[in-house]
């Protein structure tokens, strides 16, 4: 099995190691099979309920991910 990349930069929040990843969004075929050929996106929910799409159907970021606390981190700067 292959290692991990991990970034130079801790997690924000917990100061673990960051993997270097994608995030994709993307359905199943269970999904295909109960709801049909749908568009899928990511949405942000602010706290006062205003909405945001964050990524479309189909598409992918680079992403990092916490080893420790699982923390998920979109698009951004240099690993």
């Amino acid at each position: 099995m292959d290692e991990p990349t991990i970034t130079a930069k801790p997690c924000p929040d917990c100061g673990g190691r960051l993997e270097l990843g994608v995030a994709r969004v993307r359905g199943t075929l269970w999904g295909l099979l109960t709801f049909g050929l749908s568009r899928q996106h990511l949405w942000w929910v602010g706290s006062r309920g205003t909405e945001t799409v964050l990524m479309r159907s189909g598409t992918q970021e680079r992403a990092r991910r916490c080893e420790s606390c699982g923390l998920v981190l979109l698009g951004g700067g240099a690993p």
